[in-house]
């Protein structure tokens, strides 16, 4: 095989598996995943995430830590703005140390402290939009 021939196959494998795109700024995602935003040392509840990851993903939530302006954690597999997401903070009230923005772009809820999982999943469950979610998949939309 060619060399121009192989590095092109290099770089379309690296542009399919994503490497090359452009990182995603929190406005990329509205409509496709709500965002659960953590600025702090508190966080995420480690073993909580750890035992309710399909409940994470079956609910299109993008998990985002930040520690001092730096990214701690994700579980995103896409490459992210971290600025565009740093800017978050400027919308939450002074105090909280984390936010739920729903599919439409809207802070949802805020506070300080470690934040707590099981009440914003029942919070998102309770969203209309997470309802019709719901209800597509049993089939009991009408669809």
């Amino acid at each position: 095989m060619s060399f121009i021939l192989m590095n092109a196959l290099i770089f379309s494998l690296l542009i399919g598996f994503g490497l090359f795109s452009n990182p995603k700024s929190p406005e990329d995602f509205r409509w496709e995943k709500r965002i659960l935003i953590s600025f702090g040392e508190d966080g995420f509840e480690e073993n909580f995430l750890k035992g309710h990851l399909s409940d994470i993903q079956e609910r299109k939530l993008l998990l985002v830590h930040f520690v001092e302006d730096n990214l701690h954690w994700t579980n995103s597999e896409e490459s992210l703005n971290l600025p565009g997401f740093l800017e978050l903070r400027k919308q939450i009230r002074t105090g909280s140390s984390w936010a739920l923005i729903g599919l439409d772009g809207g802070i949802k809820n805020q506070g300080a402290g470690k934040v707590p999982m099981e009440l914003l999943l029942r919070q998102i469950d309770s969203m209309p939009m997470r309802q019709s979610e719901i209800r597509r998949k049993s089939g009991k939309d009408g669809i």
